[in-house]
């Protein structure tokens, strides 16, 4: 697909990265804000959105949409994590933030701790600092 691409194709792929990567930053922040409020279930949420619209900034640089995240998910793991682009550690996180906010939004007995919470908004960070440093040099404007 890469030389059937045109300018257009690559315009819109990078308008829809930088509002993905804009998305995650605001994600992100709100997962610190909902943290220091001890709203530890909705930081974790938003920790896993965060890291949840970073792979879609990345994947968007290649012309790939899912309205289902397990699509989103594979695509970035595919493409971005078995292909050496980012560390494996990176799907640790994803499998860690998607546990926890799956538990957040879905087990009404699931309390989620200051520790979890902590440890999700750390992950989510470090996620988004990645794909923030490979996406920069990658989605400079003109």
């Amino acid at each position: 697909m890469e030389g059937s691409l045109t300018e257009k194709d690559r315009h819109a792929f990078a308008v829809n990265a930088r509002l993905n990567l804009k998305h995650a930053s605001d994600c992100l922040r709100a997962a610190e804000k909902n943290f220091e409020i001890d709203e530890y279930k909705t930081s974790m949420n938003r920790s896993y959105y965060a890291a949840f619209a970073a792979m879609c900034a990345c994947n968007a640089l290649d012309g790939y949409s899912s309205s289902k995240h397990s699509g989103v998910i594979a695509h970035f793991r595919q493409y971005y994590i078995k292909t050496g682009i980012f560390s494996a550690e990176l799907s640790g996180y994803i499998t860690q933030l998607e546990k926890h906010r799956e538990l957040s939004d879905y087990d009404l007995f699931f309390e989620g701790t200051r520790e979890e919470a902590g440890q999700q908004l750390e992950n989510a960070k470090r996620f988004f600092s990645a794909v923030n440093e490979y996406l920069k040099p990658r989605l400079k404007t003109d």
